[in-house]
């Protein structure tokens, strides 16, 4: 017997109420077009002024990737990569508790790399916020340690008084060191290097 389920549909036989659709909802089909154009000319937007913020603060123009990072934001309010760098650059304009705000909202927008959360550490310190950095950097590490984070918290644990601690994190990251010059691995510095101990000008934070 010839089974012909698998053979293709004339066209009298289709389904109507697949076919008909715009006839029964005349405006849905254009509600949803219209929604989808207006979606993606927020997000053409978005990622325009993302990568305009992003070589302005390459090229260290400051002020001009917060412009560009702002109306990134406001053109998706929910992208946590956006927050992160407006962060980045609100800390190398000096702006150190709007950086641990933008952070912040980053994080509850689920982008919580270990990053955001060493830049978190990084914005605490400067605001001499020591035991609270120590905290953002020892989460950190506990998802990607490495010998720069254990440095860091345990600059951040000496300002706090915390002495034994701090030594504590300080040989953790001679370990990872000679662990990486034993394999023959150079670990990277921060993209950022050590200047996110210091002020945008160089100069050491206040110390207590």
């Amino acid at each position: 017997m010839h089974d012909d389920r698998n053979q293709p549909k004339r066209p009298a036989e289709i389904d109507r109420s697949r076919s008909d659709l715009s006839e029964r909802h005349p405006n849905l089909v254009q509600d949803i077009l219209a929604r989808g154009r207006r979606e993606l000319a927020k997000s053409s937007k978005a990622a325009e002024s993302f990568g305009q913020g992003l070589a302005a603060l390459n090229e260290k123009r400051y002020a001009d990737a917060l412009r560009a990072f702002n109306a990134a934001g406001e053109a998706d309010p929910e992208a946590g990569n956006v927050r992160y760098y407006t962060g980045l650059t609100r800390f190398m304009l000096g702006q150190y508790s709007a950086a641990v705000s933008e952070y912040s909202a980053a994080i509850d927008r689920g982008y919580a790399e270990p990053d955001v959360v060493q830049s978190l550490g990084d914005a605490l310190f400067l605001l001499e916020c020591y035991s609270e950095a120590a905290e953002a950097y020892s989460a950190a590490i506990s998802v990607r340690p490495s010998a720069d984070a254990y440095t860091r918290m345990g600059n951040a644990l000496s300002m706090a008084g915390e002495r034994d601690r701090a030594v504590a994190a300080f040989k953790e990251a001679l370990l990872l060191k000679l662990v990486s010059v034993t394999a023959g691995d150079v670990e990277p510095m921060d993209e950022r290097g050590d200047e996110t101990l210091n002020r945008p000008d160089g100069t050491p934070p206040r110390r207590r």
